[in-house]
């Protein structure tokens, strides 16, 4: 059985936040691939000017270019040209004999039952995800309240990765740079230089 990993996101821009938890869930579960796919244009939020698809695609090769062979930086969803809806792209990269994880912080686990068809995505995937903030016992409760409510009414194969939480925006990145001040070490470095060569979210 071939186990792939799928990490989608807007990724504008990618962070050191995304890179952490890409190699924390290699290092975790030792997956075959994990392919990460910025998205095109996500249905559930609206990306900020400043930006394209293609410059998103490219910070994302430059931020895990060279950390491990496993990782593949996939085009599918920009190539699309069309509202990045996960059920499709799962539908996309499953195959017989594959097991498909599906990666996401705990921000968009909490908020699965109102994507696009919810269930298809339970039935074609595991979920792995990680928290984004520390939060506190009321959060806690809510994530376990929403796995058992997942587990129980779609069968969800869930697990919550055990990775530190690094707290980190890209809509503050975003304003931080249309502020004029540093992002360093909070982006990979040549990240960093291509948003500022490329006046990325000046606007």
């Amino acid at each position: 059985m071939k186990r792939l990993a799928i990490y989608g996101g807007t990724f504008a821009p990618v962070h050191n936040g995304h890179v952490a938890f890409a190699l924390g869930y290699l290092r975790l579960e030792n997956p075959d691939k994990l392919i990460i796919i910025p998205t095109y244009i996500p249905p559930h939020k609206r990306i900020d000017e400043g930006d394209s698809p293609e410059s998103r695609l490219e910070m994302v090769r430059l931020a895990f270019e060279g950390l491990d062979s496993r990782i593949e930086i996939s085009d599918y969803e920009i190539n699309r040209a069309a509202p990045s809806y996960t059920v499709l792209t799962l539908e996309h990269f499953s195959a017989p004999d594959t097991e498909l994880t599906f990666l996401c912080g705990s921000d968009m686990f909490l908020t699965l039952e109102e994507w696009y068809r919810a269930p298809d995505i339970f039935r074609l995937c595991r979920i792995a995800f990680a928290r984004r903030t520390e939060g506190g016992p009321e959060y806690s409760e809510k994530i376990s309240e929403r796995r058992r409510h997942f587990e129980q009414t779609y069968g969800a194969r869930i697990v919550e990765l055990p990775l530190p939480v690094i707290d980190i925006s890209s809509t503050e990145l975003r304003a931080a740079v249309r502020a004029n001040k540093s992002i360093d070490g909070l982006v990979p470095d040549k990240v960093n230089k291509y948003i500022i060569e490329n006046r990325l979210y000046k606007q």
